[in-house]
């Protein structure tokens, strides 16, 4: 019947196997026979010869059935008179090439290589170009009326390898029932039960088929795995960038990737950082060129916009929550724990600009306050220290002029009508207390004339007058409670009498004329003179106390020494008009 698989046992170690696929059984009326005889020591060499019968086509294929052992060499092998399954037990001492030749060849016809375990070595056995073919592996190789191809491979069993010599069979094999899996069925009739048999329930034991899985399958690639589409998928790599990121193992293959920030971080343009940073290293903006006692230093070209420059710019908005204070740039370090001595701390500090090849600078300032008008006090500059030894709020060692346009208080704040306004506790030192001491050194060059207060005022460019103009003024005292002064003086020259050649306690330039006194003393208090007076000249004689000299001009009339007081009601007993009282010494003398 067709389909049928007879083995027939003949002789003593023959077997004649047949495969009738239909008709009438006779020598050429069957799709296949064949017919293997004298196997025997079966794994070493089966002996015998092989008939094959296509009835389709009328070809004849005569194969010798046999394991042949081959030495190592490279080799040509031809159906009909090459073995059926070649061995290879010997070293491989170099690549061998095994062509197989199509001559004689028919579909169906197939040929066997085994590398044992003995054919040891690390070179490869090429079969026909399909497989290479290492220690202990096999395959089968098929011709399919075309070319020859690769139906299977394996490991060979290590010592004992055992040849099958089954052929293909084509058509139908009908069982009378399902084959069991220990004889290669799946013990089923059902591709459901088969799977269910073999432990293959697809939702159960094995994943269904799905393109994503497909093509992580079908990846190569190491590195990490992304899916890009449906049923698409990509290997990535981790990079980083060049002085900004540095990545460990971007492909995960041989450790979990790392992200680091290298030691020369290069900051990126229009970087943001919308949230703390902390950089516990040096760090350079627009240079690598860095001090190890600069904990940030900015360099190279600075950026200019609109012909403007900013090394810093902080222009940040002030959130409504800061109420107390708010500090732009704050400078509050703290010294190690350890002994020593830091001799300068500059919590802020301006050099002078080096200037490059063919450049200059109109205007250098050390700190600049731009106008500020918004608030209710406006500082430029404040100073909070309190007063001791070897502390100034202001300290200019420099020798420059100092300028200041507005007004200036000492002690207390500025007056409306007061340039100058000095008020508060004035300082004691020695039970002496000075407002405003002037001691400073006449430099060498002064030999004109030194002004240690000068005031020389003008008026503004308008129509108005000014009452009175007062040169100096001194007011009375306010006294505070339960204080007194002993003595109070408008105006006092100390002793001069030995620092130059003429020393004169007040000196005046005024000149004569209507309205011009040199000396204009308007109160009713008593004027004192212990010294001697000369009025109209300056020639100093011990004869007079007082003395009239010069000559008296510009009038018909003139007196040397005029009385033209009025007397008062209160004077009842006696007027002087000139009153002389004199008096000797107390010592031995005749005035003569």
């Amino acid at each position: 019947m067709a389909g049928d698989i007879t083995l027939v046992s003949g002789s003593s170690g023959t077997f004649v196997g047949c495969i009738h696929t239909g008709g009438t059984f006779t020598n050429n009326s069957f799709g296949w026979l064949v017919v293997f005889q004298d196997i025997n020591n079966v794994g070493q060499a089966w002996f015998g010869k092989a008939k094959i019968y296509n009835q389709a086509s009328g070809q004849e294929s005569i194969l010798t059935s046999r394991v042949a052992f081959v030495p190592d060499a490279n080799a040509t092998f031809e159906v009909g008179s090459a073995a059926q399954t070649i061995i290879f037990a010997n070293p491989v001492a170099a690549n061998r090439t095994i062509i197989l030749s199509t001559t004689n060849a028919v579909a169906g016809n197939r040929f066997r290589f085994v590398r044992t375990n003995a054919a040891t070595g690390a070179f490869t056995i090429d079969i026909g170009g399909l497989f290479s073919l290492r220690q202990n592996e096999w395959c089968e190789v098929e011709y399919d009326s075309t070319t020859w191809r690769l139906i299977n491979r394996g490991y060979a069993d290590r010592g004992n390898e055992q040849v099958d010599g089954t052929f293909g069979v084509t058509g139908v094999v009908t069982f009378d029932t399902d084959l069991a899996i220990t004889s290669g069925g799946t013990g089923a009739s059902t591709a459901a039960d088969a799977r269910t048999n073999l432990g293959l329930v697809i939702g159960t034991n094995v994943q269904a088929y799905d393109s994503d899985l497909a093509a992580l399958a079908a990846t190569a690639s190491a590195g990490m795995y992304t899916v890009t589409g449906v049923g698409t998928s990509a290997v990535r790599t981790i990079t980083g960038t060049a002085n900004q990121i540095t990545v460990t193992n971007g492909d995960g293959v041989s450790a979990n990737p790392t992200l680091s920030i290298p030691n020369t971080f290069t900051v990126p343009d229009d970087l943001t950082v919308t949230d703390r940073s902390v950089l516990t290293g040096l760090v350079g903006i627009g240079t690598s060129s860095l001090n190890a006692f600069d904990k940030v230093t900015i360099g190279g070209t600075l950026p200019t916009s609109s012909s403007f420059t900013q090394a810093i710019n902080i222009n940040g908005t002030i959130p409504a929550a800061t109420t107390i204070a708010y500090g732009g740039f704050i400078s509050g370090p703290s010294t190690e724990a350890a002994a020593f001595t830091c001799a300068n701390i500059n919590h802020f500090s301006a050099s002078d600009v080096v200037l490059g090849g063919g450049s200059s600078v109109t205007t250098q300032r050390g700190y600049q306050v731009a106008a500020m008008v918004s608030g209710t006090n406006i500082r430029g500059f404040e100073g909070n220290i309190a007063s001791g030894a070897n502390r100034y709020n202001l300290y200019m060692v420099g020798t420059a002029d100092n300028y200041l346009a507005g007004s200036v208080g000492v002690g207390v704040v500025v007056s409306a009508s007061a340039k100058i306004n000095v008020g508060g506790t004035l300082p004691t030192s020695g039970t002496n207390t000075q407002g405003i001491n002037n001691a400073g050194v006449i430099p060498a060059g002064t030999t004109s004339t030194a002004l240690n207060f000068n005031s020389a005022p003008s008026t503004a460019v308008a129509a108005f007058t000014l009452n009175t103009l007062n040169h100096f003024r001194a007011t009375d005292v306010s006294l505070g409670a339960g204080s007194a002064v002993t003595f109070q003086y408008g105006y006092v020259a100390q002793d001069l009498t030995s620092a130059a050649s003429q020393n004169i306690g007040f000196l005046s330039f005024q000149n004569s004329g209507t309205s011009r006194w040199a000396f204009y003393s308007a109160g009713t208090a008593t004027s004192i003179f212990t010294g001697k007076v000369i009025l109209g000249g300056s020639s100093e004689s011990n004869v007079f106390k007082m003395a009239l000299q010069g000559s008296s001009t510009g009038d018909t009339t003139t007196r040397g020494f005029m009385n033209n007081q009025t007397i008062a009601s209160d004077v009842t007993s006696i007027y002087a008009g000139y009153h002389s009282i004199v008096n000797t010494a107390a010592a031995a003398f005749t005035l003569g």
